[in-house]
């Protein structure tokens, strides 16, 4: 299983505490899982807590059977050697959280409109964006 979390990966945690709340012994699995997350961010940062949350409510979720081990800061490398890792087959990370900008140079274009500064004015604005998109869509 390989998992990319972009910046906006609140979606996909969700997904995947859905999934091991489901119990996987319940869904076949005869043993426990590893699964090595890739940060390039210290645990001490905003997006290492969340990082640090995310393995306490998988640990808990699937009563112990499914574990997160988290390399922080970098330790296996920058976000493009994480990308290329996963993306090339490599099969030391399962799964990392990766900036919005970082997955432009493999074809996601549209995400760099996520890492422009000043791109909105607030959180309302940054909220009704996609309803617009929406909207100017159909």
């Amino acid at each position: 299983m390989y998992c990319l979390f972009s910046w906006h990966s609140c979606s996909v945690h969700q997904w995947f505490l859905q999934l091991v709340e489901k119990k996987p012994r319940k869904l076949g699995l005869k043993k426990n899982v590893k699964l090595v997350y890739a940060e390039v961010n210290p645990l001490d940062s905003i997006v290492g807590k969340t990082g640090l949350y995310f393995k306490e409510q998988v640990a808990k979720l699937s009563d112990g059977t499914v574990t997160i081990d988290i390399q922080a800061s970098g330790v296996l490398g920058s976000e493009n050697d994480v990308l290329d890792s996963i993306l090339g087959g490599g099969t030391s990370i399962d799964m990392s959280r990766i900036s919005a900008f970082a997955l432009t140079s493999y074809g996601a274009e549209k995400s760099k409109l996520l890492s422009i500064p000043f791109t909105f004015e607030n959180r309302e604005h940054f909220w009704h964006l996609p309803i617009l998109i929406l909207l100017l869509n159909s």
